[in-house]
């Protein structure tokens, strides 16, 4: 039969104690770089999409200057096919944006 001492029992309680601090110390580590990361991920989606929202106002005055002077066939394909691809960009960003928060919702 193995019996503790009460100096064992003490350092025991010690090193659990030491333990369960080390691993709260880890996991506030670990909040805190995901904070850190969502945060850059976040400004530099903002700034992609102030980027992009000032790219589709150029077009949508080039798309004022056809439309005022029609005849440019191959502009206007041009146009139509740049917001094509807009719209899908958008529901991608979209879509990667909801995969974002849900992973980060389940963590």
């Amino acid at each position: 039969e193995v019996s503790l001492t009460a100096s064992d029992a003490q350092l025991m309680e010690t090193e659990q104690a030491a333990f369960a601090a080390m691993q709260e110390a880890q996991r506030k580590e670990l909040y805190l770089a995901l904070e850190r990361h969502t945060a850059a991920a976040r400004e530099a989606q903002v700034e992609w999409m102030a980027k992009r929202e000032l790219e589709k106002a150029k077009f949508r005055e080039w798309r004022e200057l056809l439309e005022a002077s029609p005849g440019d066939a191959a502009a206007a394909a041009q146009l139509e096919q740049q917001e094509l691809q807009w719209q899908k960009e958008d529901q991608a960003e979209a879509d990667q944006t909801a995969a974002q928060n849900n992973a980060v919702a389940q963590e």
